[in-house]
């Protein structure tokens, strides 16, 4: 692995929003369901040459359309999306394993933004927020040359934007935390000589 230094990421993978729980105040309860999309993160780090840690500026978005919202235990389809943008502070630990190859283990938090957008034919619901978001990281690293490591990692991410606002119809919707596994695969170019 290499020795430390700054250097820039960047990786993109699968994303699988679970599914998000909702309740109103009428009684109902019900989860918002999504396909499965496209995470793309960039980041900016430094490696410490003397310990196997790195701290980097994490920024990435994913995208992904609404399969249906289940309400009271029916399913009807729904058109939207539920999209999620963040910018985290990442602490990471490499553990080298062999002369190329570590893994790494780490934890991130900062700020989420997310855009939820569902219709279905009788209910609608619209929100974006922007909260707190932290996030467990796991991986994988080979280093394939003096300057670059390829990397494929494990994210857990946790956007706590439970909160609830009101409908056209005076109607008061709590929607629950918005939370995701991640995998994705990418490369770290490190700039330091």
């Amino acid at each position: 692995m290499y020795s430390g230094g700054w250097y820039l990421g960047l990786g993109a993978g699968w994303s699988s929003l679970n599914n998000t729980n909702f309740s109103d105040s009428l009684g109902n309860s019900g989860t918002v369901n999504s396909n499965d999309g496209i995470l793309a993160v960039g980041s900016l780090g430094y490696k410490f040459p003397a310990w196997p840690l790195r701290v980097e500026l994490e920024g990435g978005y994913d995208w992904h359309s609404l399969s249906g919202i289940d309400v009271d235990g029916a399913s009807v389809s729904a058109s939207g999306h539920a999209n999620l943008g963040d910018a985290l502070v990442n602490a990471v630990y490499d553990i080298p394993i062999a002369p190329r190859w570590a893994i790494s283990v780490g934890a991130g938090a900062g700020a989420a933004f997310t855009d939820l957008s569902g219709t279905t034919p009788d209910l609608t619901i619209s929100r974006s927020k922007t909260r707190f978001m932290w996030q467990g990281i796991g991986g994988l690293a080979y280093s394939v040359g003096p300057n670059t490591d390829l990397f494929v990692d494990y994210h857990y991410r946790d956007a706590m934007t439970s909160g609830s606002y009101e409908t056209v119809g005076a109607d008061i919707v709590h929607v629950h935390n918005t939370t995701e596994n991640a995998v994705i695969a990418g490369v770290r170019w490190y700039l330091t000589p």
